[in-house]
């Protein structure tokens, strides 16, 4: 007999005296929706499953939402619900409540202006299809949690933000004319477990630069015809991107991940990302600041360099850079940086340093080999130290 599985997802206020406040619940089927997210800056949702299988809902059959005094409505377009469709859902909503769809194809062109949560019932087949114009989503100076739909088929982007904060899991965000999920002047945005796949770009921040931080895990982001990821952030702020698959952003100005940080810049964790078939740079970063890793991933076949970092401090560790069209490493005009135990082959060059850097340079236990150029040349400032030990450099 199958185990009857139930999450109880609580929408609760972090002030811990408003627990003590009466609680309404509301169950609904769950199918593999993955329901994980965090909520707006004054909630938490807090995952609970009643066996050991992890945080996975494949097998869960029950939903509970208990609200603390925030409405749950839901959306069926073929069956008993509060409304046949998101869009009347959201205009009756206030903000902080939560809307759940059904499975179904909703051909729809959604705009939300205030804070929600969007959960659909599972991904794969809550379907919000564009009919080929629009955005499918687009969200304005609001705080909005997207979990568990595909979206698809609009003639602009796929999840728009103004001026907003958006936590998206669980998304398969695929064939529309603009990018993805295009940001525009926002806050800070958390990406995890989607897909972004064949579409006029990848996930791309512009405008202004974001003053919140950016987390983007656990995606496959492939096929688009512009950068895979491209954000901009304010001075400060920290960027995670890890554990992503990044392959085929193509465009001759298309990175497969770009990083920029204002000012004296930020923190930046670049992890286990392989990179592969991107346009322009594999990863160009500009303004990390001491404490920032790029380690273990590889960077393949790029249009340009394979890595190329400007006025940052990194320490690069656990790389392989191979088979791109310039230098597998590029720094310029930078600050400190240290390579270890990564290997650049085949590339237009190996590792090379423009500009003076004001930083020590260490390079340690690498295979720099069969590089058209250079296998090592890098220039620092006067009073500045190399240490480069323990490297094998051959046929550069």
């Amino acid at each position: 007999m199958n185990k009857r599985n139930t999450i109880l997802l609580s929408v609760a206020f972090i002030c811990i005296f408003l627990l003590a406040g009466s609680a309404s619940a509301t169950t609904f089927p769950v199918n593999e929706a993955g329901i994980s997210a965090y909520v707006h800056v004054d909630q938490t949702i807090d995952l609970v499953q009643e066996n050991d299988s992890g945080w996975s809902t494949k097998d869960t059959e029950i939903l509970t939402i208990n609200s603390f005094g925030l409405s749950v409505i839901t959306v069926d377009d073929d069956g008993p619900a509060d409304y046949n469709t998101i869009q009347a859902a959201v205009d009756a909503a206030s903000s902080g409540d939560t809307i759940y769809v059904y499975n179904g194809r909703y051909h729809e062109n959604i705009i939300i202006s205030k804070s929600l949560t969007l959960l659909g019932q599972d991904e794969a087949n809550v379907i919000i299809d564009g009919d080929g114009s629009g955005n499918c989503i687009q969200l304005s100076s609001s705080d909005v949690i997207v979990n568990g739909f595909t979206i698809t088929n609009a003639s602009g982007y796929g999840l728009y933000a103004l001026y907003s904060d958006l936590n998206a899991e669980n998304v398969t965000i695929t064939d529309n004319t603009k990018p993805g999920i295009y940001f525009y002047s926002g806050k800070a945005f958390t990406i995890r477990n989607s897909t972004i796949d064949g579409n006029g770009g990848g996930i791309i921040y512009a405008g202004s630069a974001a003053n919140g931080n950016a987390v983007l895990e656990d995606n496959i982001i492939t096929n688009n015809i512009g950068s895979g990821i491209s954000i901009s952030l304010a001075e400060g702020k920290s960027a995670t991107v890890a554990n992503n698959k990044i392959d085929n952003n193509a465009g001759s100005s298309s990175d497969g991940i770009s990083v920029s940080i204002a000012g004296s810049g930020g923190l930046m964790t670049i992890g286990n990302n392989p990179v592969t078939s991107s346009g322009r740079y594999g990863i160009y970063l500009r303004g990390g600041k001491t404490g920032s890793t790029v380690s273990d991933f590889s960077v393949e076949n790029s249009g340009s360099y394979g890595l190329y970092a400007v006025s940052s401090d990194l320490n690069v560790e656990n790389v392989t850079i191979t088979d791109n069209t310039k230098s597998g490493i590029y720094f310029n005009s930078g600050k400190a940086f240290t390579i270890r135990n990564s290997t650049i082959d085949g590339n237009g060059g190996g590792i090379i340093y423009a500009g003076n850097a004001n930083g020590d340079a260490v390079l340690e236990d690498n295979i720099i080999t069969n590089n058209t150029g250079s296998g090592i040349s890098i220039s620092l400032a006067e009073g500045k130290s190399a240490t480069v030990a323990n490297n094998k450099i051959d046929n550069n």
